[in-house]
């Protein structure tokens, strides 16, 4: 267990982070820290579960995939406990897979937050929880319904306070998902057409005025048009040369 860097206070909320990556887990904490909440810290689920018997938790975000005890389990775990289930949890997941979005709902989770996650998303889901803003208790009753996801279907209970959220949560990570692809797109585009630029230059050797080709072959520049363009080169001079030369003779 990660202890807290902030001092106990009643009227600071507490928030447990559960995440594997220590690296990510220090980045939110490190966030939620800024905004004055108070953190604790678990890198898995099972190390989650003892924390909350322990502390006075306000709400839980935790990662899917960990050894152990997973984000699902842990969040059946909690809505499945007495002591436990008014606790808010947010999973963070990917979202890509039906899988993912079935078994978030079957473990009773309160919100998603897509990955990888915007920060203020983030914090819009921490506030609509801890002051309890996102739905009136008819919208946490839950219901028996069917649901058909890529030919498969499922049969789930949920409430509509979940399925929104799923949807926002959905909505953001298809948006971030679609911003990636443009950014993508511009990326390689640019790319192009610096690759286009750059095959439009030829190489020339500043002291012999040699062209170098595709192969790294340095050749004379006749030899070069000649075997590159096709043209055979007659040697002759420019005006300007023509008349250096003469005002030098004479």
């Amino acid at each position: 267990m990660v202890e807290p860097t902030i001092e106990k206070n009643d009227t600071v909320p507490t928030i447990l982070i559960a995440e594997d990556s220590k690296v990510q887990a220090q980045a939110l904490r490190s966030l939620l820290e800024h905004r004055g909440f108070r953190v604790f810290a678990a890198e898995n689920g099972a190390r989650a579960l003892k924390i909350l018997f322990l502390e006075p938790v306000h709400l839980v975000i935790s990662d899917v995939v960990m050894p152990e005890m997973d984000g699902y389990a842990l969040c059946r775990a909690i809505k499945n406990d007495e002591k436990l289930h008014h606790i808010p949890v947010i999973l963070v997941t990917a979202l890509s897979e039906p899988e993912d979005i079935i078994r978030g709902i079957e473990s009773g989770a309160d919100s998603f937050i897509p990955k990888p996650y915007k920060e203020e998303f983030l914090f819009e889901r921490i506030e609509a929880h801890l002051h309890r803003k996102v739905f009136d208790p008819a919208d946490q009753q839950n219901q028996a319904f069917t649901v058909s996801i890529g030919g498969t279907q499922y049969r789930l209970n949920a409430n509509r306070a979940q399925l929104f959220n799923l949807l926002i949560a959905s909505y953001e990570a298809s948006l971030y998902r679609a911003r990636e692809l443009e950014r993508m797109y511009r990326e390689l585009l640019e790319a192009q057409q610096r690759i286009a630029s750059l095959e439009g230059i030829l190489p020339m050797c500043s002291n012999c005025k040699r062209i170098r080709d595709e192969k790294g072959q340095w050749y004379p520049v006749e030899e070069f048009i000649e075997a590159k363009e096709g043209q055979n080169v007659s040697h002759g001079l420019c005006p300007d040369c023509a008349k250096k030369l003469l005002s030098s003779e004479s």
